[in-house]
């Protein structure tokens, strides 16, 4: 059993100085051999079986059945008894609340991201030309079918974020098409499948690439990614929902006072946005976004790229990413946390979702992890 705890190098300046070490490369922290070898926990194992390197920790891995040789890529859940996790190979898991169930879609395709709005409103993303939408999970496996394409033919382009309000409010970014790498269910009268949506590129050639999304259910949504070569790669925008008289949505482009991509996004309230990118970047926005605002520059203890953001409220938020990185914002600034990793690996991971403070789960290269609050530890943060 290894247990990775990285070391706190709190900096603004994220392009400055390092790289990200990458999978299997720990060289941020500190690693320790525990002596307990039972590396696999349930999610629910007492904290007093555990040695004291091992109860300084706050995630473990667990046993879901998966094959540890395909990497997973994204984590959703309507509520603790419905958690879903998909991958390469049409690899999906699933976890009803006291079991884990490993199942393929009918692709040898990577399954990029998953989300949805309730138990039978889950939306798959793989690439524009195959999305799954389920309606539940059972019998061992994903009830639904494949959904209407947003482009019918193939074209390799894959989707990177999902976002859905309902069945009939849903929006996939990805790699763009040409000017175009984000859509909706279209609303029209008369019309199905989707319509770009897609803020209007600055050069006019090639649309950004769309990494995360977050909408707040009443209009409004935020986009991030990264803009096409040349320039700055940082990109983020908001819209109001206002549709323009080209029938596209009104977008604000903000300044993400970064070079780097951002990877994925996650808010509070519609008031208070997070971000976290490349290089350990963490951005926030707060307020009303209007012209000439930009999102603030929070320090960082890593230099890891972050993948995934996920908090229960403004003062408990996680964010996950390469090296086995694990980082919790207690309300006032970003910590490193220790994890207890499958023996001779440190993992990349790129999702993380929770369905309360108490109960988290996170993902990446072959592994699913799970967040308890040891007694140790107490509350989130509290063993660093």
């Amino acid at each position: 059993m290894t247990i990775v705890a990285t070391t706190s190098c709190a900096g603004t300046d994220d392009e400055s100085d390092g790289h990200p070490t990458g999978a299997n490369d720990a060289s941020d922290g500190a690693v320790l051999e525990a002596s307990d070898d039972s590396t696999f926990r349930d999610g629910s194992a007492d904290s007093e079986s555990l040695d004291g390197a091992t109860q300084a920790a706050e995630w473990y891995p667990v046993a879901a059945g998966n094959d540890a040789r395909l990497g997973l890529s994204s984590v959703w859940g309507s509520g603790k008894n419905d958690v879903w996790v998909v991958g390469a190979s049409g690899s999906v898991l699933h976890w009803d609340g006291s079991t884990w169930r490993s199942t393929h879609l009918d692709t040898d395709q990577s399954l990029n991201v998953i989300g949805g709005s309730s138990p039978a409103d889950v939306w798959i993303g793989s690439t524009a030309d195959r999305i799954y939408h389920a309606t539940g999970f059972a019998n061992g496996k994903v009830q639904g079918a494949l959904a209407t394409p947003i482009i019918d033919v193939s074209t390799g382009l894959s989707l990177l974020s999902v976002w859905a309000a309902s069945s009939n409010d849903v929006w996939f970014g990805g790699q763009p098409n040409g000017t175009t790498s984000l859509w909706a269910t279209s609303t029209a009268e008369g019309e199905s499948g989707w319509r770009p949506m897609t803020p209007t590129p600055e050069n006019g050639f090639s649309g950004p690439t769309i990494t995360g999304l977050w909408g707040n259910g009443t209009g409004g949504v935020w986009c991030v990614g990264a803009k096409p070569y040349p320039g700055p790669a940082s990109y983020a925008a908001y819209s109001d929902g206002v549709i323009a008289d080209s029938g596209l949505p009104t977008w604000l482009e903000l300044d993400t006072q970064s070079k780097s991509p951002l990877n994925a996004i996650w808010a509070a309230n519609a008031t208070d946005v997070w971000s976290v990118g490349d290089y350990g970047v963490i951005r926030r926005f707060r307020g009303v976004p209007t012209p000439g605002t930009a999102w603030e520059i929070v320090a960082s203890p890593t230099k890891q790229h972050l993948h995934g953001i996920w908090g229960s409220s403004s003062s408990d938020i996680w964010a996950v990413g390469d090296g086995g990185t694990f980082l919790h914002y207690d309300g006032t600034e970003w910590h490193s946390v220790p994890a207890v990793l499958p023996s001779g690996t440190v993992p990349n991971l790129f999702g993380i979702w929770g369905a309360d403070a108490s109960d988290i789960w996170a993902i990446g290269d072959g592994v699913v992890m799970h967040h308890e609050r040891s007694a140790t530890a107490g509350a989130p943060g509290g063993g660093t």
